[in-house]
């Protein structure tokens, strides 16, 4: 019994001391990308850095974060030139709420933010991309009916969970007579 107890304790032993042999090799490997963006997959980095100029660069590199609320990243890190710089800082908070992985986060964000396009909330898109991601229309009612542009982000979000769930109960929720019936031309409709 002691025997196999004392062989127990020895792999356990040996296997720690294998897993910061390996760790510290990892740590210290000199094939890093140097260019490599803290918190940004190395593929991205490595295909990004490959764009000559500070604007393609920060172009690629907003193509290809746009939809990646996961990477942890700092804006200064990645981005060089003013316009792409100031545009990530008032996504910020919008990433944030994405990454919390709660909808009622969104409720925090201002209707639109510095950097945002003319008509573009981060509220709503938030509340939008809750839906999708959980597929769930309940979280469309979130956004509400304060304004018609509130109003078509709602009608919006039901008619891409109808696509989404390939499911008609959002078509009766969109108001609008014109999405309505665009809802309607999916072939979803009874």
């Amino acid at each position: 019994m002691g025997k196999v107890i004392w062989l127990v304790i020895s792999l356990i032993v040996l296997i720690i001391v294998l897993g910061v042999v390996v760790s510290f090799f990892f740590l210290f490997d000199d094939d890093v990308d140097e260019n490599s963006h803290i918190g940004i997959p190395q593929e991205i980095s490595s295909f990004c850095d490959q764009n000559e100029g500070d604007a393609e660069r920060d172009l690629c590199y907003a193509f290809q974060l746009v939809e990646n609320y996961d990477y942890d990243y700092e804006c200064e890190d990645v981005y060089s030139t003013s316009t792409f710089l100031e545009s990530c800082m008032s996504e910020i908070p919008f990433r944030n709420a994405m990454k919390s992985g709660n909808p009622d986060n969104c409720e925090e964000l201002t209707s639109s933010q510095k950097g945002a396009p003319d008509g573009f909330t981060y509220r709503n898109k938030c509340y939008i991309e809750f839906a999708k991601q959980k597929e769930d229309l309940s979280i469309c009612e979130k956004i509400g009916d304060s304004t018609p542009e509130n109003r078509n982000y709602k009608d919006y979000c039901y008619i891409l969970l109808v696509q989404l769930l390939n499911d008609p109960t959002g078509c009766d929720l969109v108001v609008n007579q014109s999405l309505k019936s665009d809802c309607g031309q999916l072939g979803l409709l009874v």
